[in-house]
């Protein structure tokens, strides 16, 4: 018994040490999976694609008061992570150049979801309704061809782009009639495919401040930008409640408070 005693100190060394890299071992994998957790994160932000016009790439305002910057800040503060991967958006476009011109990047670029805001432009230059109505039929069929999930789209009605300062003295055209046929138009696509729409056409009635412009009275500012994010924000926070179960880590989290920030 003596003699085991004395060999007893000898034998917890090597435990001793084994134990010792044992754990710097486990210390060593435990970082190494925080770091595949958050490389994981990284990797499964929702990612998105604004679609549109001048109001879209936010002509005369900084990027960051540009109406999606906005809302993706917006999600953020939910915890909810979503990555702008290219706003595509040019001033001037029709639905036509958005079909020829920044549909593309669809092919390369696979968002998980997108929204689309345009017509403006087809509206001012008072193409027929029946035109506007067939290439918003196609940029549609589209685009749901090349989306992950076919729905995951928010449609966004046209402003009352009469009502603004620009026009607010132009009254040799009725725009007020032709911007109504084209957002019918879009309603009715949006029940017909079963996609979120953002009604920003009554919000945009209500914007008679100037300081809601920029100087050329026609494009918001980043106040009006704002109050048009408060419109589309909601309703993109609905789709991702519909969302694939990809996104859920982001989205269920927020579920239980129920909390909503406006920029």
């Amino acid at each position: 018994m003596t003699h085991n005693n004395k060999r007893l100190p000898g034998l917890l060394a090597p435990l001793i040490i084994l134990l010792m890299f044992g754990g710097i071992y486990a210390i060593s994998n435990l970082n190494k999976e925080g770091e595949e957790e958050t490389k994981q994160i990284k990797n499964s932000d929702i990612s998105y694609i604004p679609f549109g016009d001048s109001f879209t790439i936010g002509l005369g305002v900084a990027e960051p008061h540009r109406w999606p910057n906005m809302m993706v800040e917006n999600f953020a503060k939910e915890d909810i992570s979503i990555k702008i991967l290219e706003n595509p958006a040019v001033s001037g476009y029709t639905v036509r150049d958005m079909i020829n011109f920044e549909l593309p990047i669809l092919e390369t670029l696979r968002p998980d979801f997108v929204t689309v805001f345009i017509g403006t432009n087809d509206s001012f230059v008072q193409k027929d309704v029946v035109v506007f109505e067939k290439d918003y039929k196609e940029l549609l069929d589209k685009i749901q061809k090349l989306l992950p999930d076919p729905k995951s789209i928010v449609l966004i009605t046209i402003p009352d782009y009469s009502k603004f300062p620009a026009l607010k003295h132009y009254r040799r055209i009725n725009y007020s009639e032709s911007i109504t046929s084209y957002n019918e138009v879009i309603r009715q696509e949006s029940v017909d495919r079963d996609l979120i729409l953002a009604d920003i056409y009554p919000v945009s009635q209500k914007m008679t401040d100037e300081q809601d412009f920029i100087p050329d009275g026609l494009h918001p500012s980043g106040a009006g930008y704002v109050k048009w994010e408060r419109v589309i924000y909601p309703k993109v926070r609905e789709l991702l409640l519909k969302s694939p179960p990809r996104w859920n880590t982001f989205v269920m989290k927020s579920v239980q408070t129920e909390t909503i920030f406006f920029g």
